[in-house]
C-alpha cells in the first residue's frame, strides 16, 4: 500500500467524518416546471467530418424486427450466485386476474386466458405464441327451458369475483366459474322448484369450427382446440352423464325429468385448452429494478399469447433472490398487444413504474403504437396502479420504451420515460416524458433529438440519475444515430433530476463503424468527477460482433475513450452488453453464443481495468435480453447486482434471475495482538463505496481508542501486549473511540491495500499498570 495515502485526510479523516453526518445536504427539492415546447423539426446539423450521410429509411427487415422486438437490444463464479435460475415463480401454475379498461373481468391461466361481463364469458385458448391471432370462443347464455317452456332470467348481469371464482347471479339461474390454472370449471345451478325436462342453451360465437365428426362439443383449428368437456349433472357426491350438443351456433346441455332429485338442478361442464403448442418465444423482454427500502427486487417481462397479444407480467425477489410470497402480478392481460416492459425505482417512495409499448392493429397508420405504464408498490400487498398512457400526444408512433428512476430520499422525485417517435420512414426522433410519483405522467414532452430527415431510434436511458445532491443529478439518454444503410452512430443527451436538458443532443461515438444497441449505466456517485457514465455498444459485423465500451461525463466528454470491451474480457462474438455502475464500478453483463456472463471493471487514469473476471452465470442456457440493475445505485446500502435474461434452451423457455456481486466479499482478518481480552469485531463489506464497521469488545469502563494505519511487524510492547499498527508509518489516534465506521473511498488503486484499525483501553491493564492493547483488525479492500 503506497504510504502516503493514508496521510491524506481523504482516506481516513474525511469519510469518518462523513459517517457522523457532518457534512449538509438538501432533504427538500424543489420542482421546476418543465418548459412548454412546439414539436418543432429543425434542420439535421452536418457531421463535421463526415457531412450529413444519406437520407436512408428503414430496411423492410430492420422494420420487421423492430415490430417484433427481434432486433438485438441491448454469474457461476467465485463471487457470482445463480439463484433460481428458472422460470419465475409466477410464470405457470396458477390464475391471474386484472380490470380491463373496458371494464370486463381477465384472467390468466397456463393455457387460456377469459373475460367476464354483461354480456357473457369469453374463453381464449393459447395455442401458441406464434398463432396469427386469438381465436375466442364467446359463451352467452341464451335460454333455460324447464318443461319445454322458457323460463326468465337477468340477463345483463354485472358478474362478481370471489377468489378464483366468478358468478353472473341471474335469479332463477346462477352462472358460476371455477378457474384454475389448466382450465374452467363451467356450472349452471337452477332452481329446483319447478318439475319437468330442463334445456340450458347458450350461444356460442368464436372463429373455431366444431368437428361434427368428433365425440363430444370441441372447437377447433389446426392449431389446436377448446374442448367443451363432458356436462354432468351433480348431486352430492354423486355424478351423472348428460347429453350436450351443437347445432348451428347453439350448445345445449339436456337434463330429463327422471335425471333431476329433489332441490336445485346442478350442470357441471369443464372448458380446457387441448393441443397446447408451447415454443422458445413464449416469454421475452424481461427487465429488474431494485427498490433499496424495502430491498426487494421487481422483475418484469412479456408473455407472448399469440401474434396480437402481448402481456405484461411482473413479481419481486427479496435480496437473497428468493420469491417473496403474494408478489405474483398481472400487470396487463386483456386481448391487447402491451409489449417490451420497462422498470425503474424511486426510493423515496417505495415504488416502481412499469412501462411497456401498447400497439393497436384497428388505429390509422402512425398511431398504432404508444407508451403506457403502471405503477407497482414495492411493499405488500404490492398495489398497482392503473396503466396510463406516458407519451404525448405529437403526431407519430411511440416505440421502445425505457425507464430512468430516482435512487435519492429527497422529495419529490420523478420517473423520466424516453422513448423513438417515429414520424415517417426517413424520419424518427428521440422523446422523453417525466411521470409523477403516482403514476401521472408530467405536462410536456421532452425533446431530446428531434430534428427533421433523420432515423434516431433505441433510446437506454441510465436507470438511476446518481445518489447525488440534486444540482450534481443527471440521467444520460444514448440513441442509435442512422447515418448511412452501412453505419450507425451513438449520441446521447443528459437531463437533470426534474426534466431539464443539462447536454443538447451530441455525439458518443462517430467512426465508420456501425455501432447499435447501445446501452447506459445509471450515474456513479462516489467516484471523483461524478457523475459518470459507462455506455457499451456493439459493432454490427459478421462474423464478429464485438463489444465496444467508454465511460463519459454529463457533457458527453470521454473520460475513457471507446476500448474494445470483446478484447479486454477475452470475449468475442458477444450480444445484449449491458452495463451499470455501484457508483464506484461498472459490471458489463452479456451473452457469447449461448451463455451470459457478467464482470466487473475500474475506470484507472482513462483505461479500464478489469477488477474481476468474466463470471459465467449458467454454461447451459442460450441467453437473450438481458438486463441488470445495480444495489447501490439504486440507493442501497450495498453492492451487487440482480440480472434477467430470456433462456430459449427449454421448451417453453423461461426467464432466469440471478445475483452477482461483482467482488469479492472483502478481506478481514484478525491478528492476535491483544491482551487481557481487548478484541475487535467486523462488520460490513471491505470494499470500494462500502463501510466497514470496527468495534471493540472486553473494554469494561475502561477509557478506549483506536489507531489507524497500515500492518506493521509484531511489536511487543510489553507483556503479551502487541503493536500490529506500524509505528513508523502514517497512523491516525482517534481517542474516546470504540466503534468506528470506515467509509471506504471510490479510488479504485486502493484496491488490494490494507489498513489496521488497533484499539487500546486505559485504566486497568498489565502494560505500565494501567494499559491494554486490543487486537489488530487488518481490512483488505477489494
Amino acid at each position: 500500500m503506497n504510504s502516503q495515502l493514508l496521510s491524506r485526510a481523504a482516506l481516513v479523516a474525511a469519510p469518518i467524518v462523513t459517517s457522523l453526518g457532518l457534512f449538509a445536504q438538501d432533504t427538500v427539492k424543489v420542482a421546476r416546471p418543465i418548459p412548454a415546447a412546439a414539436d418543432l423539426k429543425p434542420a439535421r446539423v452536418a457531421d463535421p467530418v463526415k457531412g450529413f450521410g444519406e437520407v436512408t429509411s428503414l430496411t423492410a427487415s430492420e422494420s420487421a424486427a423492430e415490430r417484433t422486438g427481434g432486433r438485438r437490444p441491448h454469474a457461476d463464479g467465485a463471487v457470482a450466485q445463480q439463484l433460481l435460475a428458472g422460470r419465475p415463480a409466477s410464470a405457470l401454475g396458477q390464475v391471474f386476474y386484472t380490470q380491463g379498461a373496458d371494464g370486463r373481468t381477465w384472467a390468466s391461466g397456463d393455457t387460456y386466458k377469459a373475460s367476464f361481463g354483461a354480456d357473457g364469458f369469453t374463453y381464449v385458448p393459447f395455442l401458441g405464441a406464434r398463432a396469427p391471432q386469438n381465436y375466442p370462443v364467446h359463451f352467452a347464455l341464451a335460454a333455460v327451458r324447464i318443461a319445454g317452456k322458457a323460463v326468465a332470467f337477468a340477463r345483463d348481469v354485472t358478474p362478481t369475483r370471489d377468489g378464483n371464482r366468478v358468478v353472473f347471479d341471474r335469479g332463477i339461474v346462477r352462472e358460476i366459474y371455477d378457474l384454475a390454472a389448466d382450465g374452467i370449471e363451467q356450472t349452471f345451478v337452477i332452481d329446483g322448484a319447478a318439475p319437468g325436462d330442463v334445456t340450458v342453451e347458450m350461444q356460442v360465437h368464436s372463429e373455431l369450427a366444431e368437428d361434427a365428426t368428433r365425440a363430444g362439443v370441441q372447437f377447433a383449428n389446426e392449431l389446436g382446440s377448446v374442448d367443451y368437456g363432458t356436462a354432468y349433472v351433480v348431486d352430492g357426491a354423486a355424478k351423472r352423464e348428460i347429453a350436450s350438443s351443437f347445432e348451428r351456433g347453439l350448445l345445449r346441455l339436456h337434463v330429463p325429468a327422471a335425471e333431476r332429485t329433489a332441490g336445485a338442478l346442478v350442470i357441471d361442464p369443464v372448458i380446457s385448452t387441448t393441443n397446447v403448442s408451447f415454443s422458445t418465444n413464449d416469454f421475452a423482454n424481461p427487465d429488474v429494478a431494485f427498490d433499496a427500502s424495502t430491498n426487494r427486487y421487481l422483475v418484469v417481462w412479456q408473455r407472448n399469447f399469440s401474434a396480437t397479444d402481448v402481456d405484461v407480467w411482473a413479481e419481486m425477489r427479496d435480496i437473497n433472490g428468493t420469491f417473496v410470497a403474494g408478489s405474483s402480478l398481472m400487470l396487463e392481460n386483456s386481448s391487447l398487444w402491451f409489449a417490451k416492459p420497462r422498470v425503474a425505482n424511486l426510493n423515496a417512495y417505495n415504488r416502481f413504474l412499469v412501462v411497456a409499448e401498447k400497439y393497436v392493429a384497428a388505429n390509422p397508420v402512425g398511431q398504432r403504437f404508444s407508451v403506457w405504464g403502471c405503477t407497482v408498490n414495492a411493499g405488500s400487498p404490492f398495489a398497482v396502479g392503473a396503466m396510463v398512457e406516458v407519451s404525448g400526444n405529437e403526431v407519430g408512433d411511440k416505440r421502445d420504451p425505457d425507464v430512468g428512476g430516482d435512487p435519492t430520499l429527497a422529495t419529490p422525485t420523478y420517473w423520466t420515460v424516453a422513448y423513438t417517435r417515429e414520424l415517417s420512414a426517413t424520419d424518427s426522433d428521440i422523446h422523453a416524458r417525466q411521470v409523477m410519483s403516482d403514476g401521472t405522467p408530467r405536462a410536456n414532452t421532452l425533446f431530446i433529438e428531434n430534428s427533421g430527415s433523420t432515423i434516431y431510434r433505441d433510446v437506454e436511458i441510465s436507470q438511476g440519475n446518481g445518489d447525488l445532491l440534486p444540482s450534481q443529478q443527471r440521467w444520460l439518454l444514448v440513441y442509435s444515430y442512422k447515418f448511412s444503410a452501412t453505419d450507425w452512430d451513438v449520441y446521447g443527451a443528459a437531463l437533470s433530476w426534474d426534466g431539464n436538458v443539462t447536454q443538447a443532443s451530441g455525439a458518443v461515438e462517430t467512426s465508420s463503424i456501425s455501432h447499435v444497441a447501445p446501452s447506459v449505466s445509471s450515474a456513479t456517485h462516489g467516484v471523483p468527477g461524478s457523475p459518470m457514465f459507462g455506455v457499451t455498444f456493439e459493432v454490427d459485423a459478421n462474423p464478429t460482433n464485438d463489444l465496444r465500451g467508454t465511460v463519459v461525463s454529463a457533457a458527453l466528454v470521454d473520460i475513457v475513450p471507446t476500448t474494445n470491451l470483446s478484447t479486454l474480457l477475452g470475449a468475442p462474438r458477444t450480444y445484449f452488453g449491458r452495463i451499470e455502475t455501484d457508483g464506484c464500478r461498472f459490471v458489463v453483463a452479456y451473452a457469447t453464443d449461448l451463455p451470459a456472463h457478467a464482470a466487473t471493471l475500474a475506470v484507472v487514469g482513462n483505461s479500464f481495468v478489469v477488477h474481476e473476471a468474466p463470471q459465467l452465470i449458467a454454461s447451459a442456457d442460450n441467453a437473450f435480453d438481458i438486463n441488470i440493475t445495480s444495489r447501490g445505485a439504486a440507493g442501497g446500502s450495498n453492492t451487487g447486482y440482480g440480472l434477467v435474461y430470456t433462456d430459449t434452451t427449454p421448451n417453453p423457455d423461461r426467464i432466469v434471475f440471478a445475483l452477482y456481486e461483482g467482488h469479492a466479499a472483502g478481506g478481514f482478518n484478525v491478528r492476535p495482538t491483544g491482551c487481557a481480552n481487548l478484541g475487535i469485531t467486523a462488520a460490513g463489506r471491505a470494499v470500494l463505496g462500502r463501510t466497514v464497521t470496527a468495534t471493540l469488545s472486553g473494554s469494561g469502563s475502561d477509557l478506549v481508542g483506536m489507531l489507524i494505519g497500515v500492518p506493521g511487524p509484531a511489536l511487543t510492547l510489553c507483556s503479551n501486549c502487541v503493536v500490529g499498527v506500524d509505528l513508523g508509518g502514517p497512523m491516525v489516534n482517534l481517542p474516546n473511540t470504540g466503534s468506528l465506521n470506515l467509509d471506504i473511498p471510490c479510488l479504485t488503486h486502493l484496491v488490494g491495500s490494507t489498513i489496521t484499525v488497533q484499539g487500546y483501553a486505559a485504566g486497568s491493564g498489565p502494560c505500565f499498570g494501567f494499559l491494554r492493547l486490543g487486537d489488530s483488525l487488518d481490512i483488505t479492500i477489494q
